[in-house]
């Protein structure tokens, strides 16, 4: 037995008495050739409380450390080892097992996704102060403890997120998207100040297919740079009518084009933070935000929109299906699905804009301009995939849109359109820029699980196999534990190793201690 280490696997449970009936006998087959000496320790929660994982796995540590066993594995009861190549042998560093799960076609459900099967060493687990205490129901354990390795300095994995969203402060699991490389993009492009007018001109036999967009599939996607506004004394006269203007009509969204169709504006656009004082009964929204909106021909309106910083780099693109009716934003590739959705599946057919053109920096002439930078702006005459869209942000797409400025070329008042077809962008007042560059880092440097690699079997139960459905599903548990994680852990306004949150100064009580199938033992506990 290779240096004689002793392995206490632990097993958070409650009421799951079928997939433990299973789970017991199929370890002790699993490790029946294996040079491991093993105990099995089931904590069972007796209370009325929601299921509180971390802190049964903390229980369990507790009283396992004090029959001397050397690390720990901390194990949910419906994943079960199906290859040798899950390889429970000592570690010096934290390691996750449960990489290749049967449920998600033997890949990993999120890339900083912590749970099913974790080993620690007892210095390691003493360490990080153990588990978090405080999240009741679903989730969010496994990504407190990937954040207590961070933060004391316990080997990890960097992975880099093109998605930008682990950058926001809270993000969904769903929106991020990592590669194993750092990434850079040359941009070319143009600042814009909240008074520019410029619009799509077409000296093209397809002039007739960018007039229809808006009513057919298409997508439209740029990289941008949205500015942090000015004090209202010094804000552009346009914008400044436009907020006093949109005030007079009960609105308080600050809207600024980007990409627009006006009318009912159709495009990409920017909404800065109300700029008025709550009153009662009104929240000023104080978000940076980037959205999609289109208009059905029954003038009902459709949108997304996703919390952003001001002052960065986004590549932003709309997707618009007429055939099934839908509207999709894309930031960094990856589909926005947090923030607040109106409806996104339309009802009718699209509307139908006659005698408007495409104005880009402004919603329309001297209305709701934009102030920021543009780069890569791109028009096609079809919805892209998603697989299309990521590679589109990633300069990988083999595809030729129907209209790409990209600010390299122009003379005069005109910037061309580098595809060929002639659709160019024209500036309505003076002549054009000339454009600058930056190299910019695509992705956030973010840490993950050093990993091994191994195949587990699920036994399915209550959506296990949904984990992303439930993060984003608005539960209530998982609400309030991801508020915990992001506003109290995060920001450290809670420091993880105060007394009560992980290990140190827990409490619980122990009704009852039993062996199980002869060297297991099963312990029940009030939390």
């Amino acid at each position: 037995m290779t240096e004689d280490y002793k392995l206490a696997i632990i097993v958070p449970y409650r009421d799951r008495r079928k997939e433990l009936d299973i789970f017991v006998p199929h370890m002790d087959a699993f490790f029946g050739d294996k040079d491991i000496d093993y105990t099995i320790f089931v904590v069972e929660q007796l209370d009325d409380r929601p299921f509180n994982r971390g802190k049964l796995c903390n229980i369990g540590f507790d009283i396992a450390v004090k029959e001397d066993f050397d690390y720990f594995c901390f194990h949910d009861v419906d994943m079960l080892p199906i290859t040798d190549d899950c390889d429970y042998s000592y570690e010096d560093e934290p390691i996750h097992l449960a990489t290749e799960l049967e449920s998600y076609d033997y890949k990993l459900p999120y890339p900083q996704y912590f749970g099913g099967v974790v080993l620690f060493s007892k210095e390691d687990f003493l360490k990080v102060n153990g588990y978090s205490n405080e999240y009741w129901g679903y989730g969010v354990e496994d990504l407190d403890m990937l954040y207590r390795i961070e933060k004391s300095d316990l080997p990890h994995n960097t992975e880099y997120d093109i998605s930008g969203m682990s950058g926001l402060g809270r993000y969904s699991l769903s929106e991020i998207d990592t590669i194993n490389h750092k990434k850079v993009k040359d941009l070319k492009y143009i600042t814009l100040d909240g008074e520019n007018t410029l619009y799509i001109k077409s000296f093209s036999r397809k002039k007739h297919i960018l007039e229809n967009l808006p009513t057919t599939s298409y997508s439209i996607g740029c990289w941008v740079r949205p500015h942090t506004l000015p004090k209202s004394s010094k804000l552009p006269k346009s914008i400044k009518k436009s907020f006093a203007d949109q005030q007079l009509l009960g609105y308080t969204d600050k809207l600024h084009g980007i990409v627009s169709r006006p009318g009912q504006h159709t495009g990409l656009f920017y909404k800065s933070p109300d700029r008025i004082r709550g009153g009662e009964g009104y929240k000023p929204d104080r978000t940076h935000k980037l959205m999609s909106m289109i208009w059905d021909e029954q003038d009902k309106n459709y949108l997304v929109e996703r919390e952003m910083k001001p002052d960065e780099w986004y590549h932003l693109m709309m997707v618009v299906d007429a055939d099934i009716g839908t509207l999709k934003m894309y930031i960094n590739g990856t589909r926005s699905t947090t923030d607040k959705l109106n409806r996104q599946v339309l009802d009718t057919n699209l509307k139908r804009y006659e005698n408007y053109i495409w104005f880009v920096g402004c919603a329309y002439p001297n209305s709701n301009g934009f102030m920021g930078d543009i780069a890569d702006l791109k028009f096609y005459d079809n919805s892209l995939s998603p697989k299309q869209v990521k590679e589109e942000f990633l300069d990988e797409l083999d595809e030729q849109p129907l209209v790409h400025i990209d600010f390299s070329r122009g003379f005069k008042n005109t910037y061309y359109d580098v595809t060929g077809n002639h659709f160019n962008l024209v500036v309505d007042k003076g002549n054009i820029q000339q454009f600058k560059t930056e190299k910019i880092k695509i992705g956030n440097e973010i840490a993950v699980p050093i990993r091994k690699k191994g195949k587990y079997k699920c036994l399915k139960h209550n959506m296990d196999d949904r984990i992303l459905d439930i993060y984003d599903g608005f539960d209530p548990d998982v609400e309030e534990n991801l508020n915990i994680f992001f506003e109290d852990i995060v920001t450290g306004d809670v420091n993880f190793k105060d007394k009560g949150i992980g290990l140190n100064g827990m409490t619980y009580k122990v009704l009852s201690e039993m062996d199980f199938h002869d060297r297991h033992k099963w312990v029940r506990v009030v939390t």
